[in-house]
């Protein structure tokens, strides 16, 4: 006895379709990322200058802002080829390009998120130390300014 199996075909994806509209901002993401990645490798160059002079002071005046500048380079990099990808695919109409795109923005976006909530925790653990200390931290705070 013979069974006819019918399966079904996949469900078509949808497709998506972006309008003039929105081809003409991404061209504008692209442009402003592209400018704040060379303004971001600007300051990267001063920070980098800058720790160069501390180390020659003291070495470990210029450790936070070595750590900075190890912090930095990874968001540079992901806004440059983000910024890049997405002007390729809004000047030749490429949906991988705007693909790679749109992933290497998250990516981007996702390193700032999880830097902004460690920021935020340390934030939160500074102000209970300091509400902890009371007035000792104040007098300390005080005696270091007018030394």
């Amino acid at each position: 006895m013979e069974e006819n199996v019918i399966q079904s075909a996949p469900a078509a994806e949808p497709a998506l379709h972006v309008t003039n509209a929105g081809r003409y901002h991404v061209k504008g993401i692209a442009t402003w990322l592209k400018i704040m990645t060379v303004l971001g490798t600007i300051s990267m160059l001063f920070i980098i200058y800058l720790t160069i002079k501390l180390f020659q002071i003291t070495p470990a005046a210029g450790i936070p802002y070595l750590i900075v500048v190890a912090l930095y380079i990874y968001p540079l990099v992901k806004a440059f080829t983000a910024s890049s990808q997405l002007k390729t695919a809004q000047a030749v109409n490429d949906s991988a390009a705007l693909e790679k795109g749109l992933s290497d923005m998250r990516s981007l976006l996702t390193y700032l998120g999880v830097l902004a909530i460690i920021g935020m925790v340390f934030m939160v653990l500074s102000f209970i130390i300091i509400i902890a200390s009371g007035e000792k931290f104040m007098d300390i705070l005080i005696e270091g300014m007018t030394r």
